[in-house]
């Protein structure tokens, strides 16, 4: 039996060391209607500091009946469908970098306005 896709994002999280949890609820049936409402659903939830994404796949999720992932994360709390396991690796990582890097620029900001200010009372100065 081949791979799906989240299995085989599972394994390369792994790898990676970046941390999740999976959830997989069979259908409920009652009268040959779900009772969930989506039928098998499968996700794949991360969380690192502040960071958190999930990844889904069931009925009605982008990309289910080709097998594929549907993506979000609180970066950019954009819904991306359609995917594979690499694709999402790919994103997460991205997100994981940008909030670093938005985290680092807002550090840098904040002292350089403090160096700013002292250098203002030095140059100007506005200081005693």
């Amino acid at each position: 039996m081949a791979e799906n896709q989240l299995d085989i994002l599972e394994k390369k999280l792994r790898e990676e060391l970046i941390p999740y949890e999976r959830q997989d609820q069979a259908p409920t049936y009652t009268d040959s209607t779900f009772v969930n409402g989506i039928g098998d659903f499968h996700q794949i939830r991360g969380k690192d500091g502040d960071f958190e994404w999930d990844v889904i796949c069931h009925h009605g999720s982008y990309g289910y009946e080709e097998g594929l992932l549907e993506y979000c994360d609180n970066i950019e709390h954009d819904v991306i469908g359609n995917l594979t396991a690499d694709e999402v690796i790919k994103l997460i990582d991205s997100a994981q970098y940008r909030k670093g890097y938005a985290d680092a620029v807002n550090k840098f900001q904040l002292a350089l306005e403090s160096i700013q200010g002292g250098w203002r009372e030095c140059v100007f100065g506005t200081g005693d």
